[in-house]
């Protein structure tokens, strides 16, 4: 692994998994979270990603960079949009800047979501998205393609798609919530069973963002590139509930509360699910049941 790594968020999900796949000499974390262990060679970095001269400290010397800190859920994006702005976009520019005024402009590999997504809308192919936490997304990835092209520096935005597969992960988020629910036989409640997910696996994630590493060192100067980094298909939260009821052999009842109609959904265009795939030279490669039932595997081995 050519250079010095810091990776922000690294103590969260993504990022902790990330700095265990790429340990070696040079990799720094930046969280505002305590690290409990560093292994050799790794440095971290404790602080506030909304704090520049924190920021600035964790990448100095640093030949690129992952940021991964963020707000990362679009429910905290209705129910604290204070501190999800904030977050995202203060966050991201720090970052940014950072990189900008740092002597060895580093390169960024960025987190976005994909709650944004390219369309396609008379004839004219532009990002939307429908969520204040997809807003806040968006305003990082049109900074970064301004700082690439003025400042001759080399980013790939990610658009990562709902991420799953492990303990470290939110245990309040819905889909880990019903692997506990049928793992002790208790009802599943679901208000919102017709809603649409994908969800890709983190060890996929991690891939995708590794390759990036790889060959983001070799573009040329002020080179920006979007990426869209999900799963082959959608399921709805009704399905996944009977599939990981199923998988788990669970004796757990379904309680629909609500079935939802919902508005049309913006969708993405397949040129740019193809373009990234394409890019990225791989797919990703854990079935939705492989990786329900890895993750089904750590539940029951964690909480018997």
């Amino acid at each position: 692994m050519p250079g010095k790594i810091t990776i922000t968020g690294g103590t969260g999900f993504i990022g902790s998994h990330l700095a265990q796949q790429i340990l070696g000499d040079g990799i720094n974390t930046f969280s505002r979270n305590p690290l409990k262990e560093l292994s050799s060679g790794q440095q971290h970095f404790q602080g506030d990603i909304t704090d520049f001269d924190a920021v600035r400290n964790s990448v100095k010397d640093a030949t690129g960079i992952v940021h991964l800190a963020a707000v990362s859920r679009e429910g905290l994006g209705v129910s604290q949009p204070h501190s999800c702005i904030k977050t995202n976009f203060l966050g991201t520019l720090n970052v940014l800047e950072a990189a900008r005024t740092s002597k060895d402009k580093p390169w960024l590999i960025l987190a976005s979501s994909a709650a944004v997504k390219e369309i396609e809308s008379n004839e004219v192919i532009a990002s939307d998205t429908e969520s204040l936490y997809g807003i806040s997304k968006l305003f990082g990835e049109k900074c970064a393609e301004k700082y690439a092209s003025d400042y001759e520096l080399k980013i790939i935005s990610l658009r990562i798609e709902t991420v799953y597969g492990s303990l470290r992960d939110n245990p309040n988020k819905v889909l880990n919530q019903m692997v506990k629910y049928a793992l002790a036989n208790e009802p599943i409640s679901i208000h919102d069973a017709n809603f649409d997910i994908n969800l890709i696996h983190w060890q996929d994630v991690v891939q995708g963002i590794q390759y990036c590493i790889k060959e983001i060192p070799f573009m040329p100067q002020s080179f920006y590139k979007c990426i869209y980094l999900g799963a082959e298909s959608y399921i709805d939260i009704e399905s996944l509930a009977r599939t990981i009821i199923r998988l788990a052999n669970s004796k757990s009842q379904i309680i629909i509360h609500e079935k939802r109609t919902h508005e049309k959904v913006i969708k993405r265009t397949s040129e740019e699910v193809n373009r990234s795939r394409d890019f990225l030279k791989f797919q990703p490669s854990i079935s939705l049941e492989e990786g329900l039932m890895r993750l089904i595997d750590q539940y029951r081995k964690h909480y018997n």
